[in-house]
């Protein structure tokens, strides 16, 4: 017995000194591209820093906040992330399939931590759904979209069909129990399409997206739209009109490297008025699966 402790104290101690090294190495290889580049790399590689910022922040902020907030920050915090893989890596662009399978992993915490039956498993199926299951046997799907992109306007409509089609065909999902969540309506919007559902003509688009009033009379006219969902209004859910996640995780990233205080930027999300709520989107789904 005495001879297997010796022998795993041993083995303990070469692994500290393995880990010790590869720090060495990193650090090393840290400040020769500091010096080829001239660029401070604690700024661009400290990613995890930021987030506990964004945490400290948010537990120091007097605002209770919602869930809507929450998730909106979980997904900002992924490109964030993927902004910092993308400038190490010394990319133009970010990588969408990387983005799409963290966001897909995010929103799998996200719902485990919020549903009430822990029955039920929340898994990113590789078509980007998201499946809820119990028992094996998947009971809803969602589509999170982080904007509309090029699906805007009435071709929205024919997305909504395919997404319910791929949930009834291959997860046997009815569409009662289909649900969609757009992040941002920034990228979202035609302006003819705009006008044409609210019978009034808008200045810009991005002043459209600062009327609250006029993007929720717009909304509740394009959600009457969808005849494929039972009943849209408990399945559709755009978080935010003007704020886009990608641009906040750009924004605060870049301040991060630059040395600037980052909580500027974070405090216009306190009272931010959401034009959704994701506690109403939990509250479907416990009632209902």
């Amino acid at each position: 017995m005495q001879h297997m402790e010796k022998y795993l104290e041993s083995i303990s101690q070469s692994l500290e000194s393995l880990v010790q090294i590869e720090k060495q190495k990193n650090q090393i290889l840290k400040t020769l591209a500091e010096n080829l580049t001239g660029v401070n790399l604690s700024a661009v590689l400290d990613t995890p820093i930021l987030t506990e910022e964004l945490t400290k922040f948010t537990q120091e902020s007097s605002e209770v906040h919602s869930l809507t907030y929450d998730l909106f920050m979980q997904v900002t915090k992924v490109y964030m992330e993927e902004e910092r893989l993308r400038i190490a890596n010394n990319k133009k662009k970010k990588a969408a399939r990387r983005l799409s399978i963290n966001l897909g992993n995010t929103l799998e915490d996200f719902f485990l931590d919020h549903l009430e039956d822990e029955s039920i498993n929340v898994d990113r199926a590789k078509d980007g759904l998201i499946i809820f299951s119990r028992d094996a046997q998947p009971v809803a799907t969602l589509k999170f979209m982080t904007d509309l992109g090029f699906h805007r306007g009435t071709e929205w409509y024919r997305y909504i069909n395919a997404v319910v089609s791929d949930s009834d065909e291959n997860y046997g999902v009815p569409n009662d129990r289909v649900y969609i969540i757009v992040c941002s309506l920034l990228n979202s919007i035609e302006k003819p399409h705009v006008e044409g559902l609210l019978g009034k003509s808008i200045t810009s688009n991005w002043d459209f997206l600062h009327q609250k009033t006029l993007v929720s009379e717009y909304l509740d006219k394009y959600k009457a739209g969808i005849g494929m969902l039972r009943n849209p209004d408990r399945q559709v859910y755009f978080m935010a009109s003007e704020l886009h996640p990608n641009a906040m995780a750009d924004e605060l990233y870049h301040a991060k490297r630059k040395g600037e205080d980052s909580k500027a930027l974070l405090e216009k999300l306190n009272g931010y008025q959401w034009l959704s709520d994701i506690e109403k989107l939990i509250q479907e789904m416990n009632t209902k699966l």
